[in-house]
């Protein structure tokens, strides 16, 4: 088998579809089962193409299935065809995740030793400075500390094959840096005991939703009790990174440098719980936000957005594109498109949300295209623009006052987004031209989750009115 996995997930899948009915003679079927055992256990022990691939923590259900099938398969007493079946469901599924896995383009939780293998010494040395440095100082890593690990070498040279959903330049003042994302995180010296930490506090926010689905968020204090306290240090600084979209928690305050803080949980919450597998759920999230092709350098991400702007120029007919080909049709909504609908289904309300609809969407295309100063100003006229819908004057007021149906997790998701947003747009928007300019990125300007959070607010508001 060329691929192993994917093809004994198709034996077993294929057994599980012929098993007979009970009125049915077994025999054939339990000799193929006892085939399936061989292949996955040839001399006794678990195939060698396997070993690298099923984790170790699936490994012992994964073998006492196998070996539960072969024991039934070999018997040839119908009365235990049940655990053949019983077998077959634990080893489907785990290997479709693992199988999907290995297929995935994308980044995930189970290529990560893969990817660790392929890259150079000095990759993962500049990898764990960078990560390092966010831990100690939750800022990127000035490009002046990366150049004494390299020498004399071009830091385009040294981080060749890598990319900007892994480690990225950036601005912060007047000085370049490298930030880390979420996936170059696991893929530094930590990067198990980071993915292991992403896991369980998915786990937490899974269980909390269970035990009360009106749940808004949890604390550092909850985090402790189940993680440690160096563990939950290490999970603030890891979730203070840019977070895949559709996440289903955010830091929303800190305090005493990470000692105190707390997490809003958003509706996205509810995928998590239709999810079976965390692991799985977290795999997809990672895949979905990332790009192999994300340059990491400045210029070439200009360069980059800049030809895309030619060809969303409308004097290039884009709009006669065909729907599956138009760039923004498929690229993922900042503000949910779910979260819009509602909006526009409310009909007539005291306030018109026409203008607040179009901004939304106008957000979403600007997002779509990589356009960061248009979107920090998109994001800034919408603050500006709702408060009368709360029975405000201006979105500090609201931030600072209203509680609304999320109390102190909304409070805290608003006045980060007022301050945070009023900051670097500042920055941005009246800056001036010098003789050294870097231009922003995305993770500098994006703040979904809570304006996904304020739209959600808004909509309880208006429905009730």
């Amino acid at each position: 088998m060329k691929n192993f996995p994917v093809e004994l997930l198709a034996l077993a899948t294929r057994l599980q579809e012929l098993a007979p009915r009970e009125s049915e003679d077994p025999k054939s079927w339990m000799h193929a089962a006892s085939d399936f055992f061989d292949i996955c256990m040839p001399n006794g022990q678990m195939a060698s193409q396997l070993v690298p691939v099923i984790p170790l923590a699936d490994q012992g259900k994964f073998l006492r299935a196998v070996k539960a099938i072969g024991a039934a398969a070999r018997s040839y007493n119908s009365g235990l065809r049940q655990n053949i079946e019983d077998g077959l469901v634990i080893i489907i599924k785990v290997l479709r995740r693992e199988a999907s896995a290995e297929e995935m383009p994308g980044f995930s939780i189970h290529s990560i030793r893969e990817r660790v293998a392929s890259l150079s010494a000095l990759q993962k040395e500049i990898l764990d400075a960078t990560w390092n440095y966010h831990v100690a100082n939750t800022k990127a890593l000035p490009l002046r500390s990366v150049q004494p690990l390299i020498g004399r070498k071009s830091l385009k040279e040294v981080l060749s094959g890598l990319n900007g959903s892994l480690i990225a330049e950036v601005e912060d003042g007047n000085f370049r840096c490298l930030s880390i994302s979420l996936c170059g995180a696991l893929l530094t010296g930590d990067g198990k005991v980071l993915a292991n930490l992403l896991v369980s506090s998915l786990d937490l926010a899974k269980g909390l939703y269970m035990e009360d689905s009106h749940v808004t968020g949890f604390t550092s204090e909850q985090v402790k009790k189940k993680l440690g306290d160096e563990n939950t240090l290490w999970l603030v600084r890891l979730l203070r990174l840019p977070l895949p979209p559709r996440f289903p928690f955010y830091v929303s305050s800190v305090s005493g440098e990470g000692a105190s803080w707390s997490a809003t949980i958003t509706d996205n919450v509810m995928e998590l719980y239709q999810s079976s597998e965390t692991t799985a759920y977290l795999n997809e999230l990672l895949s979905a936000s990332y790009q192999e092709d994300e340059p990491v350098f400045l210029e070439e991400r200009q360069k980059r957005n800049m030809g895309k702007a030619a060809l969303l120029n409308p004097f290039l007919e884009v709009n006669k594109l065909p729907e599956a080909a138009h760039p923004l049709r498929s690229a993922p909504s900042y503000i949910e498109f779910s979260r819009l609908q509602e909006i526009r289904n409310l009909g007539r309300t005291k306030m018109d949300c026409t203008r607040l609809l179009v901004m939304c969407e106008e957000l979403n295309e600007c997002a779509a295209r990589g356009n960061a100063h248009a979107v920090i100003m998109l994001t800034r006229a919408i603050l500006d623009h709702v408060p009368p819908a709360f029975e405000y004057e201006s979105f500090a007021q609201l931030a600072a006052n209203y509680g609304g149906n999320r109390e102190k997790s909304f409070k805290k998701a608003m006045e980060r987004l007022d301050k945070h947003t009023k900051e670097v747009a500042h920055r941005l928007l009246h800056g001036q031209i010098s003789e050294s300019e870097v231009a922003p990125t995305m993770s500098e300007v994006a703040y979904p989750a809570e304006l996904n959070l304020l739209l959600s607010e808004l909509y309880r508001r208006l429905k009730k009115v």
